[in-house]
């Protein structure tokens, strides 16, 4: 049909709590006892259509972590000096431990220049930040996330994500 574009999904990083990816940053990402981050990085190699696939050509998501003061969006729920409670706060704080509703709604596309480290449980992964999105619906919470995204452009106004080709701005 026209004006229908067919959904694409991107993998979805949760960050680190306090952390937030902007574009054209670079950021680590520690991913020791991450099992998501080790899951998502073997489906992206195992579906790309050449296994020597250059890892900067994958883009994930990275969306930070919701706080138990805000809305999904950002928008601020409680008035006043209210702190959450301990039990809210770890709620919140995990990313390994994340919940749809415990991320945040946008987020910005990155590519993988590298993983480091030598032991198991010692890894980091690098990432770039290319371009924001907002989640229009997550499509799968496990091993993994994955969501079906929208660029945001430098006005503020979305666009559709149609292919996973990094933004030629």
């Amino acid at each position: 049909m026209l004006g229908q574009s067919k959904s694409q999904t991107l993998p979805i990083v949760s960050l680190p709590k306090g952390v937030v990816l902007l574009p054209g940053v670079t950021l680590r990402i520690p991913v020791a006892g991450r099992s998501d981050v080790f899951s998502l990085l073997t489906s992206i190699y195992s579906r790309s259509r050449n296994p020597k696939a250059d890892a900067a050509a994958l883009p994930v998501g990275c969306v930070p972590l919701n706080s138990p003061l805000l809305s999904s969006d950002g928008q601020q729920l409680l008035e006043g000096q209210h702190q959450p409670s301990q039990e809210q706060d770890d709620e919140y704080s995990a990313p390994e431990d994340a919940v749809r509703d415990g991320l945040f709604r946008y987020g910005t596309v990155a590519s993988i220049s590298r993983v480091e480290g030598r032991r198991q449980d010692d890894f980091t992964l690098v990432v770039e930040g290319l371009r924001r999105f907002r989640i229009d619906r997550f499509t799968q919470e496990k091993p993994f996330f994955e969501a079906s995204v929208s660029y945001i452009d430098r006005d503020g106004k979305r666009e559709r994500f149609e292919n996973m080709v990094a933004p030629s701005d």
